[in-house]
C-alpha cells in the first residue's frame, strides 16, 4: 500500500477555463535511453508535513511540496499521486507526477526532492485532495 499524507484543502474560486478557445496544443517530449531494470515498488517514501495548494492564474489547481525517503535504499521513479474530491467526497480528479533530482538521480535514503503536482481537468469541483506516493528500488 503506498503511503499518504492526510487531507488537504484547496482555497478554490472557480474560474471558467475557456477551453473552446484553445485550437492548438504544443507538448514538449524529451526521452533518454532506459537504463533501470524493473523492480519491486519500493514504498519508504512520505509526504513530508503542509504540501501547498493554490489555484494559478488560469484556474488549475497546483499542488507543491517534499518527498522524503524513509528506508534504507535509494529510490526511483518516485511518483506522487493527487486524488481530488468534492464537498460530498466524490472523486473528481486525478494528477500525478514525478518528484525532481538533480539529474534524475535517485533519492537518496534519507533524502528529499521536491514535486509539483497540477491537477487540469475536474468532474467537479475540488475541495479537498489526499497525495500518495511511491516509487522503484534504485
Amino acid at each position: 500500500m503506498s503511503r499518504s499524507v492526510g487531507w488537504g484543502g484547496i482555497p478554490l474560486k472557480p474560474k471558467p477555463l475557456g477551453l473552446g478557445a484553445v485550437t492548438k496544443y504544443t507538448f514538449e517530449v524529451r526521452s533518454t535511453k532506459a537504463n533501470f531494470r524493473p523492480s519491486y515498488t519500493y514504498r519508504d517514501l512520505s509526504i513530508r508535513p503542509s504540501p501547498q495548494a493554490r489555484q494559478d492564474q488560469y484556474g488549475f489547481i497546483k499542488i507543491s511540496g517534499r518527498v522524503h525517503n524513509d528506508g534504507e535504499q535509494a529510490a526511483k521513479f518516485v511518483q506522487v499521486f493527487a486524488v481530488f474530491y468534492n464537498q460530498q467526497g466524490n472523486v473528481v480528479g486525478l494528477a500525478n507526477t514525478f518528484a525532481k533530482e538533480a539529474n534524475d538521480a535517485p533519492l537518496a535514503a534519507g533524502g528529499e526532492a521536491r514535486f509539483e503536482v497540477q491537477g487540469i481537468i475536474f468532474n467537479g469541483i475540488p475541495t479537498r485532495y489526499r497525495l500518495f506516493v511511491e516509487g522503484s528500488g534504485a
